[in-house]
């Protein structure tokens, strides 16, 4: 008799095994995708593995992963349970094909979405909804107006209105009095509006003040005195004409430290009154002593002719005399040599006891050999050394100036004065009375190029006078 059954006929079939040959890896490829730990049976070594425990399945259900790497020698194998299927999709059109619903959604409609957590799909009532995605009135942002949570609600914000918290929800307000500010957020602060009670120490300096915005009708009576005055920051510049007169000059405020080493008096009327006491002599109200006093102080010029000079023994410059023929007029003069080897002559003179014993300066008389080009250049040299009683003759001279001047005539008849040399420091600190030793050389290293013989007729010393001659 033929096998029946009730209801539906059993089902035959079989489960899918996977072998695991020695040495098993860490990680093993299956043969087929899994969707859960729970959906195999694995065992290694005979021993059956523990789902979750012993083994882990990967996103895509591809990979099984072991807790711990089997022993190399161990053998085993998978069996699947049951086989992942493919979920159902969503077909092309099966969601535009739909009617829409052409108006906002009723509380009651129901939304699908997945729980990411609970890895299910869930549905979602739109009154859940509603708060987020209903539309706004303008001009209105949504906040949650309170102190707790909640649902938020809609805030209008008018023009040129800012949102402020309070703690308990929001305020819609224009900032307003002492400050306002547009709609496009530029920020103005009114007049008057900052007190020195609002400032920190130090915070407002020249920076911050516009070219003109101080004047008199900003400062109060007295505010300004010495004490903010920075050092030199009153000069000419800042003072109007006539600005300052005797009312402005306290008695004993213009002494020598508070002028400058020049005063120009010139278009002014100087009052001298009875007593006045220049240096240590007493001017009286005519002034005439000042012509004695002005005498004291100035220049004074000393010649020193090349017939009152030595030739060196070493690298002496030549001793000569030249006679000029037309109107046979003999001049004295030495002949310096150009090349390596510098020549040079001295002299000596004990200074007029007018002398300040400060620097000195000089100017070379001279002119050429025959057969010079003008614009040739030659530069000449000098350098002194003060001697007092009982100095030892043969020292070292002081430090040396050179000045450069230019041939400007073929001719050796015509006489060139150089411009003044830099300041020249006497040697040793002379003193009055001192006989100054002096060395003149031509300095063939420096630019000088002329190929002839160089002829010094003399030099003019300038000097210093301070006070009148003291008797011995």
């Amino acid at each position: 008799m033929a096998e029946s059954y009730i209801g539906k006929s059993p089902q035959y079939g079989y489960f899918n095994k996977q072998i695991l040959s020695a040495p098993i890896n860490a990680s093993v490829t299956l043969d087929r995708a899994a969707a859960d730990t729970r959906q195999l049976i694995v065992v290694v070594g005979g021993v059956i593995q523990e789902p979750e425990t012993s083994y882990s399945i990967s996103a895509a259900g591809t990979t099984l992963t072991f807790t711990e790497t089997p022993d190399t020698s161990s053998t085993g194998w998978i069996i699947w349970l049951g086989q992942l299927t493919t979920s159902p999709r969503v077909m092309p059109g099966s969601i535009t094909a739909q009617t829409e619903l052409g108006t906002s959604p009723a509380a009651d409609d129901m939304f699908l979405m997945y729980d990411d957590n609970a890895s299910v799909l869930k549905k979602v009532a739109y009154s859940d909804l509603e708060s987020d995605t209903a539309a706004m009135a303008a001009n209105t942002v949504k906040v949650r107006d309170a102190s707790t949570t909640g649902v938020p609600s809609n805030k209008a914000v008018a023009d040129t209105q800012i949102l402020i918290g309070d703690g308990t929800g929001f305020t819609a307000a224009a900032l307003s009095g002492d400050v306002t500010m547009t709609n496009a957020g530029v920020v103005t602060i009114a007049n008057t509006s900052v007190e020195n009670a609002m400032m920190a120490v130090n915070s407002i300096d020249s920076d911050q003040y516009v070219d003109g915005s101080i004047d008199n009708a900003h400062l109060a009576a007295n505010s300004v005195d010495s004490d903010q005055y920075v050092d030199g920051s009153i000069d000419n510049a800042h003072l109007a004409d006539n600005a300052v007169d005797s009312a402005e000059i306290v008695a004993g405020a213009v002494d020598s430290a508070h002028l400058a080493s020049t005063v120009n008096l010139t278009g002014k009327t100087v009052t001298i009154p009875d007593g006045f006491t220049l240096g240590s002599t007493a001017v009286t109200a005519t002034g005439t002593e000042l012509n004695t006093i002005a005498d004291q102080y100035g220049y004074m010029t000393i010649w020193v002719d090349a017939g009152a000079m030595v030739s060196t023994s070493t690298a002496g410059a030549a001793s000569e005399t030249n006679e000029y023929a037309t109107n046979d007029v003999n001049w004295d003069y030495l002949a310096f040599d150009t090349g390596g080897t510098e020549e040079q002559a001295q002299f000596k003179i004990v200074m007029p006891e007018q002398w300040n014993l400060g620097t000195i300066k000089a100017k070379f008389y001279w002119s050429s050999a025959s057969g010079s080009t003008a614009g040739d250049t030659v530069e000449w040299g000098l350098k002194g050394r003060a001697l007092a009683n009982d100095d030892a003759i043969d020292s070292a001279f002081g430090t040396e100036q050179v000045i450069t001047d230019t041939v400007l005539s073929t001719t050796n008849n015509a006489i060139y004065v150089t411009a003044a040399t830099p300041a020249i420091t006497i040697g040793n600190t002379p003193a009055l009375n001192d006989i100054c030793a002096f060395e003149v050389h031509r300095n063939t290293d420096g630019t000088d190029d002329m190929a002839e013989d160089a002829w010094l007729f003399g030099i003019l010393i300038q000097i210093t006078t301070t006070s009148t001659i003291a008797a011995w």
